[in-house]
């Protein structure tokens, strides 16, 4: 969670996914005022799945939450922008545990509203860079570079249906002390230059996209999971009925689509965050 910290500037989105940090120095005035701005029924989305008597449900709504002051307040749209980074930042963790560093670098994925073919076929850059053995940047950084393990995907939670723009497309990547950050950096900005400018072929983009529309129709065929999104796409951008159409878009997304998104991730600054070994 640290690598918000150094990817964003302002407190909403630089906190660490926990707001952990902010606990300590946050006033009593300040508690009260978010729980009310923000915390009243208005702003929250009930979600209820499964066999039930309708008017029942919304009785046993009514009586929960009718009692808190200003149930219709609503806090209006969420503000959480953010400017592009202007050079490549970098924040140092040292752990005493760690048997050997950690390297995590964030971009930006597309910070349009929505769902947009933009976030998806950046999603499927994600899971075409690291697919092991299959994926770009595991046929780079094999063993023989120092890499062990890679991870690449959209949002701190890798959820990139979950959050509101900006979202971080994150790399992240465990090695040894031979692989410095800044060689890591320049070998991934090296892979999205390449796609940018050939783009993925067909063969490519077909393998990945059946692949992260097979793991998405899984997760939809559980119904806590199916619950969990169409509640976050509801309450994040207002279109609930689309969400259950993700797996099959992704099957639509092009090599163009793909090649765009490497193109406009390869000409960014980056947020790098090292987490280094225990001396």
């Amino acid at each position: 969670m640290w690598i918000s910290e150094v990817a964003f500037r302002a407190p909403e989105n630089a906190h660490n996914g926990y707001g952990a940090d902010r606990v300590e120095t946050i006033s009593h005035q300040d508690l009260d005022s978010f729980l009310q701005d923000f915390y009243a029924p208005a702003n929250a989305l009930l979600t209820v799945s499964g066999s039930f008597d309708r008017a029942y449900v919304v009785e046993q709504i009514y009586e929960a939450f009718a009692g808190i002051d200003k149930p219709l307040a609503s806090a209006g749209p969420v503000l959480t922008a953010e400017p592009d980074l202007t050079e490549d930042r970098l924040l140092r963790r040292h752990d005493p545990h760690a048997p050997h560093p950690a390297t995590a670098i964030a971009f930006r994925a597309p910070s349009a509203t929505g769902l947009t073919r933009e976030l998806l076929a950046t999603t499927m850059l994600a899971d075409n860079l690291v697919d092991d053995p299959l994926g770009r940047l595991d046929r780079r950084l094999g063993p023989s570079t120092g890499v062990t393990d890679l991870g690449s995907y959209v949002g701190l939670f890798a959820n990139p249906f979950g959050g509101r723009a900006p979202l971080p497309w994150i790399v992240e990547a465990l090695h040894s002390s031979t692989l410095t950050a800044d060689q890591l950096v320049a070998e991934i900005r090296d892979e999205l230059t390449a796609i940018a400018q050939a783009g993925p072929t067909q063969d490519e983009v077909n393998h990945t996209a059946r692949r992260t529309a097979a793991q998405m129709w899984r997760a939809q065929d559980q119904t806590l999971g199916r619950l969990l999104l169409l509640g976050a796409v509801e309450l994040l951008h207002g279109t609930c009925e689309t969400a259950l159409n993700l797996p099959a878009q992704i099957l639509t997304i092009t090599p163009d689509e793909v090649r765009a998104a490497a193109s406009f991730l390869a000409q960014q600054h980056v947020a790098v965050l090292t987490l280094e070994e225990k001396q």
